[in-house]
């Protein structure tokens, strides 16, 4: 993973403002992460824990740094035998897990899945 830029802004429904360290061409699309943070990470050797929130396009840079985004809605085709990440799971209701865990050795990391200013953005 890669992070250059923030969330700085939310436009509204479907836009927001990023502010990202190099020129990012219109139409790439990036990631906006969580960046969690957890005592038990460091026994890992781990500062911080970068997990993807969702996805975003970038549409008309605003000045040198400054990025206008939109969220967009990804095409979910769902095969037989694909795997689902967990967003897809929620929005189409299937039940067919790529693995399974043991939730008793889970780390218990909970991170808000909403974006929001301040959020970390770069490539997966």
């Amino acid at each position: 993973m890669n992070v250059f830029g923030t969330v700085v802004a939310i436009v509204d429904e479907i836009r927001l403002l990023v502010r990202l360290d190099a020129y990012s061409a219109p139409g790439r699309e990036l990631t906006v992460f969580a960046a969690v943070e957890k005592e038990e990470l460091s026994t890992l050797g781990l500062e911080k824990l970068l997990i993807p929130k969702g996805q975003i396009k970038i549409d008309v840079q605003q000045n040198d740094q400054v990025y206008l985004a939109t969220r967009f809605k990804a095409r979910v085709e769902s095969g037989k035998g694909s795997a689902l990440n967990p967003l897809e799971f929620v929005l189409t209701s299937q039940s067919s897990w790529s693995a399974s865990f043991d939730a008793s050795q889970s780390l218990g990391i909970e991170f808000n899945r909403e974006i929001r200013v301040g959020d970390p953005v770069g490539e997966r």
